[in-house]
């Protein structure tokens, strides 16, 4: 994978919130995994790595949701600032 993967632990008792970055190099692409919960506290983490990835130039964003365990309407809410 390339970039640093960032992690921010939310609250006890709750997954770990997670994202892995990893660039497609010949499609342009960048693949995000998400996992854990989505909620307020996180989502603010998830906005902050798409809009890195949109503030250097790279627009194509895939947003793999299979392993987020529960999402807030506030974690919902982020796909429709970014």
């Amino acid at each position: 994978m390339n970039g640093m993967p960032q992690e921010k632990n939310v609250e006890r008792g709750r997954a770990a919130f997670k994202v892995d970055k990893e660039d497609i190099v010949n499609a342009g692409v960048t693949l995000l995994r998400v996992r854990g919960d989505l909620d307020a506290h996180t989502s603010k983490a998830l906005q902050s790595v798409t809009n890195g990835r949109i503030d250097t130039g790279h627009f194509k964003l895939v947003v793999d949701l299979t392993d987020v365990s529960y999402m807030s309407s506030a974690g919902a809410g982020l796909f429709l600032v970014v």
